[in-house]
């Protein structure tokens, strides 16, 4: 698929939100297929599936993340001492 983006702000105001823009933006520009996940605290968010995560060829994880992706582990596009420290802080 090419890359999965999940941004959040500590805040959970609008820093998630315009970080994935941006990012998505990059990806169209760069001609590269992307899926984003903005997660906030003040409303709701589309989660990406587990299907979408386990596509990607690359998982950027930017911010606090608060949510548990069980769907990381198995996925080949993180590895080595991301597995692992993704593992311990996210709960995945």
């Amino acid at each position: 698929m090419g890359i999965a983006i999940v941004t959040s702000c500590p805040n959970g105001i609008v820093g998630s939100y315009l970080a994935a823009q941006k990012l998505m933006s990059a990806a169209k520009e760069l001609g590269i297929k992307a899926v984003s996940e903005a997660q906030l605290q003040v409303a709701d968010y589309a989660a990406l599936s587990a299907e979408q995560i386990e596509q990607a060829e690359l998982i950027l994880l930017v911010g606090s993340i608060s949510r548990s992706y069980p769907a990381l582990m198995a996925s080949s596009a993180i590895g080595g001492p991301w597995r692992r420290r993704c593992n311990s802080q996210l709960n995945c």
